[in-house]
């Protein structure tokens, strides 16, 4: 029995979601080129804020000079027990959700081609998945996304999800509490 007013930690999201390939090692090259794109495109992509736009020019500036850093990082990220990063099985989108904080948390989710449809196409497939595996586990789910239009589509995606407000440092927080 736990001390009263202790979390549980919440079991890692699922190994595996069907009409998707879960990445491991051989894919941290790919999973790191994927986050490099999501820089460049968040960076030039003129309706997200300013401060957005620079702080991921640096980041994608950095990409390169730091690859192996980059490589490094992405490989414990990939072998984490608590992490998963769905992929289409053409491996061109990707989203990734882990343990954090009592909850799964998404993060990760970058298109190779923005506006083609792979990223809506992914989420299609995991949102009902891990949706069912959160109420299953009584699991929270947690996200942050850039701009409130992003936000909506998530909602109209995640059933459940809810705006929490503002995302530091931009965009808008949203939590899905499990449902019975």
């Amino acid at each position: 029995m736990r001390p009263p007013g202790t979390r549980r930690r919440p079991p890692p999201p699922p190994r595996s979601i069907d009409g998707t390939v879960t990445a491991d090692l051989a894919d941290v090259g790919r999973l790191a080129w994927l986050v490099e794109r999501g820089f460049v495109v968040a960076a030039t992509t003129t309706g997200n804020p300013a401060g957005t736009r620079v702080a991921c020019a640096l980041a994608a500036g950095a990409f390169w000079p730091l690859l192996p850093a980059a490589l490094a990082l992405q490989t414990a990220l990939t072998v984490r027990p608590g992490t998963r990063y769905y992929l289409t099985p053409a491996r061109d989108a990707v989203l990734a959700v882990a343990v954090r904080r009592g909850g799964w948390f998404v993060f990760c989710h970058v298109a190779e081609r923005p506006g083609s449809g792979q990223g809506r196409a992914l989420r299609a497939l995991v949102a009902p998945a891990l949706c069912a595996a959160a109420d299953a586990s009584g699991t929270p789910i947690e996200a942050a996304a850039l701009t409130s239009r992003l936000a909506r589509r998530y909602q109209a995606e995640f059933p459940g999800l809810a705006d929490q407000g503002r995302a530091f440092p931009q965009g808008r927080r949203l939590r899905r509490a499990p449902r019975p």
